[in-house]
């Protein structure tokens, strides 16, 4: 994942990317809330043992949910980038 000075970016692993999962990224004044918990993801990869960040914007009603190394400190960086 990458943040930068308008953008958070998400690349999806080598893993994800074999299974046909495609890369993500939207405006961080998008951002509505950022949260990080046991959160169910996509597919059989949907198991909640690691945490996960979720995320939800004001241009549409979906709720994206990552897996990211490091959750906690991503939750800190993505809410002060987006000033949450």
């Amino acid at each position: 994942m990458y943040i930068t000075n308008e953008r958070l970016i998400f690349c999806p692993h080598a893993i994800e990317r074999a299974l046909s999962m495609q890369g993500w990224s939207c405006k961080l004044v998008d951002l509505t809330k950022v949260e990080s918990g046991r959160f169910a993801g996509p597919g059989f990869l949907g198991f909640v043992a690691r945490i996960r960040i979720r995320i939800r914007l004001s241009t549409d009603t979906a709720i994206y949910v990552l897996l990211v190394n490091r959750p906690g400190r991503w939750l800190e960086t993505l809410r002060a980038a987006g000033n949450l």
